[in-house]
Parts: structure tokens; C-alpha cells; sequence
């Protein structure tokens, strides 16, 4: 998955996961996760810098409790994040966000633009 850390957020995030073990990891991660997730919901201009940065963090965050922990309740959030990248990024970006990230939400989407 690309990740673009900022502000050592995502080192601090691994090295709490480490110290927690997996179960607290996971649900510090899916909590993170939906709060992001809703956060971004909430806002008006999706296209904001504001946005642009819950978005992704909401991304990375949904991404590794969906995908990597099997949080089920962490997957609708990752596919709503998904199909909203893709409608910002065309279908182009869609795809690339398919194949760089592996995230099988991006795919199908992509395939229906």
C-alpha cells in the first residue's frame, strides 16, 4: 500500500500496535479508522485540503483493518473511501489506486467508470 506519512503519525501508530499487541491494535485502528471515516463524511468540500489529508488517513487506516486485521466492521468504511477516491480521481486514478494498493474496492469501481 503507498503511505504517505506526515507528522510521524503512522510511526507512532505502528509502535503503539507493538506495545498493544494485535487485539489492542485492532481496535485502536478500526477506531481510527471510523472516526476518520465519519469525520470525512461530515465535511462539505471534499476537495479541501482538509478533506485530501482525512481522507487519506482514513484510507491507510481502513485499508489495514479491512484488509491486513480482518475487522469486518472496518470494510464498508473502506469501500465508501474507496469509491470516493475513485469518483475524485477519474478512472485513471482509479485503477492506478487498484494496482499500486491492491484495494479490491478500487477495482470494482474503476471496471464500472
Amino acid at each position: 500500500m503507498v503511505i504517505n506519512v506526515k507528522n510521524g503519525c503512522w510511526a507512532i501508530l505502528a509502535v503503539a500496535c507493538l506495545g498493544l499487541g494485535a487485539a489492542g491494535c485492532q481496535d485502536a485502528n478500526t477506531k481510527m479508522c471510523l472516526d476518520e471515516t465519519a469525520k470525512y463524511k461530515g465535511l462539505g468540500d471534499k476537495k479541501s485540503n482538509e478533506a485530501k489529508e482525512l481522507l487519506m488517513g482514513a484510507m491507510q487506516s481502513c485499508a489495514m483493518s479491512c484488509d491486513t486485521l480482518k475487522v469486518e466492521d472496518a470494510c464498508p468504511a473502506y469501500k465508501d473511501l474507496s469509491e470516493s477516491t475513485c469518483d475524485i480521481v477519474g478512472k485513471a486514478g482509479c485503477q492506478r489506486i487498484c494496482d499500486t494498493d491492491k484495494n479490491k474496492y478500487a477495482c470494482d469501481k474503476a471496471k464500472s467508470m
